[in-house]
């Protein structure tokens, strides 16, 4: 997991968040959503370290879960998320697990969970 390094922390607080894989590399799809499945923490932009991000990715399942990350007000909300290939789907499971948005990732919006 050598992909992970200071620079790679300092993009994520820079650009306001990343998805990534279980390999630790930083991935951006062309089409389909992004649902979270669960939260897993909430840490002071300050404390977000390279260390704690390789900790977290030995939480992912494998293949199909991704950590969500994301920066707003100082703080890096982390989660494991999965794509889903369309907007129905991403949306029942948006529903089903309680959530506020799902990433469109063609173009990199929020949606609300309808």
């Amino acid at each position: 997991m050598k992909n992970i390094t200071k620079a790679t922390i300092n993009s994520i607080l820079r650009n306001g968040g990343a998805t990534i894989n279980y390999h630790g590399e930083r991935v951006q799809m062309k089409s389909g959503y992004q649902v979270s499945k669960r939260d897993i923490v909430v840490i002071p932009t300050a404390d977000f370290s390279k260390y704690i991000v390789k900790a977290l990715v030995q939480m992912l399942a494998g293949r199909g879960e991704y950590l969500g990350v994301w920066v707003n007000d100082g703080l890096v909300y982390v989660d494991i998320s999965c794509r889903v290939a369309t907007k129905r789907d991403a949306m029942q499971m948006g529903r089903d697990l309680s959530q506020l948005s799902v990433l469109k990732w063609a173009t990199m919006e929020c949606l609300d969970v309808e």
